[in-house]
């Protein structure tokens, strides 16, 4: 008995046991003894059978497949940090796992407007830029101007030419940032969403066709990078990327100064930017 289906079945056992007969609509006798709902209960609702279910719980080495999680899953409403933990004690993908987010919570969009001279935004898996706060619009340009598939990070590298141009050293940023996007497509690879921007890039782009066939992989999360301003200096920023939240997909990225000159730079490109976008027209 493996210690992953132990559990999976311990935790199925309690589940059943905090579960009541009243949530499923069972009729109950006046002397049933059973805490929560009973084995053959959980096996009718669920579409197995009882044996198979009775093994489950006793954490017998079974066929464990996804329909069948799924309906398990279904059955005791499980949220989605329970499922996640039984498909993975079941070592099985959810099927839901290639579904890419595209919805950021509001508590993260007051963060993001708090951090005072900090470009930062939020990504999903397949890098579209979901939410920003202005510095970060100062620093790559207006975010609210542009389509949803120019606001991916992976296409703007690649297709658009001023933005390439602000990088120092474009190709290496590009060829990480490539690295990474080819890190996620292999969980999202049956996703129509992300083979979308593949399809674009490798039509579109001699770069990106030679580079995607490296298959160079990478999951970093921090670095440094040279970023010129509309005043033509040269901004050194280090950035970190932080998972909000795993079961969400999203990712928080935030550029901070690494010199003084760097923070009075930006700071003047920002004040400069905001009091642009807000003069009369």
């Amino acid at each position: 008995m493996s210690d992953k289906r132990k559990e999976l079945g311990t935790f199925f056992k309690k589940r059943r046991e905090q579960s009541s007969a009243e949530e499923f609509d069972i009729s109950i006798m006046s002397n049933r003894r059973v805490k929560g709902l009973k084995r053959e209960e959980v096996a009718l609702l669920s579409g197995v059978s009882l044996t198979w279910y009775t093994w489950l719980e006793q954490g017998r080495e079974i066929n464990v497949s996804i329909q069948v999680i799924e309906s398990l899953a279904n059955t005791f409403k499980l949220n989605d940090v329970e499922r996640k933990y039984v498909f993975e004690l079941a070592n099985q993908k959810m099927p839901s796992e290639d579904h890419i987010t595209q919805d950021v919570p509001s508590e993260l969009k007051i963060v993001l407007n708090s951090l005072t001279y900090l470009p930062a935004y939020v990504t999903n898996e397949r890098f579209d830029t979901l939410a920003w706060n202005e510095e970060a619009s100062a620093l790559f340009g207006d975010y609210s101007k542009m389509s949803n598939l120019e606001r991916n990070n992976v296409y703007r590298m690649f297709m658009n030419e001023s933005y390439r141009n602000r990088f120092a050293d474009w190709e290496g940023i590009a060829k990480n940032l490539l690295a990474n996007f080819r890190y996620n497509f292999g969980k999202y690879s049956d996703n129509l969403d992300f083979n979308e921007v593949v399809q674009e890039l490798e039509r579109d782009s001699k770069e990106f066709q030679e580079w995607w066939e490296d298959y160079n992989l990478q999951s970093n999360t921090s670095g440094v990078k040279v970023v010129y301003s509309d005043f033509g200096n040269p901004l050194t920023l280090s950035y970190n990327s932080f998972s909000v939240n795993e079961s969400e997909g999203l990712t928080l990225t935030i550029y901070t100064p690494k010199h003084e000159n760097d923070r009075v730079t930006f700071e003047k490109l920002f004040n400069e930017y905001v009091s642009t976008k807000r003069a009369p027209r």
